[in-house]
Formats: C-alpha cells, structure tokens, sequence
C-alpha cells in the first residue's frame, strides 16, 4: 500500500534524526579531529544518508505494481502480475535493494518489469 505524504515525512523526519544523533555522538567523542577526519566521518554520513533517502521515496515504487494493466509488446495479449521481486540497482547514491512487480505474458512467455 502506498504511504501517505504524512508517513513518509515522518519516516524521512526519523532518519535525518538519526543522522543527527550522529553527528552529535560523533563530535561528543572526538575532543579534537582534524579537518580530514571531519570530512571522512561527514562523507560517509551523505553517502548513507543518500541511500535512506533514495530507499524510502523508491519504496513506493512497488506499491503501484499490481494496479495496472500492462499488454504484451509482442502479441498485445494481457500480461499476467506475478508479484513482487527484489532487485539489487548500483545508483549514484550507492546501492539499493528495490522491490518491482513482474508480469508474465502466458502466450508468448516473456516477463516485464514495468518502471514505477
């Protein structure tokens, strides 16, 4: 089921509170750092934080699948919805495991998965 734009706020407001919690723990426990140490600890933060992002607004993704009817580009023949399937997608904010909906056409045995 697709979250509301409420739940999602939350969920992404949870996350960004953790990354702050963080960063304060993080400064707590180094007295002094250096600029490079800094840098390094707040890369990494973006790069995680980036995935979290990207993982929650793509997780909706899959709460569309199943709605529509897709046609076979071979026959035109009504595709079957097989359900959900993980996949492991290399982004430029990292890697992510997405779920997509997977459509079968019976009479020519090919498989889509439709972009969300």
């Amino acid at each position: 089921m697709k979250k509301s734009r409420e739940d999602l706020k939350a969920e992404l407001k949870g996350k960004l509170e953790e990354a702050m919690d963080r960063v304060l723990d993080w400064q707590e426990a180094h007295e002094t750092f250096t600029l490079t140490e800094l840098e390094d600890f707040v890369l990494g933060l973006r790069e995680e934080m980036g995935e979290e992002i990207a993982g929650v607004v793509l997780g909706q993704l899959g709460s569309k699948q199943g709605e529509e009817e897709y046609r076979c580009t071979t026959c035109k023949g009504k595709m079957i919805y097989k359900g959900q399937e993980s996949k492991y997608v290399e982004t430029r904010l990292g890697g992510l495991e997405i779920e997509r909906g997977r459509y079968w056409c019976p009479h020519c045995e090919q498989g889509i998965f439709p972009r969300g």
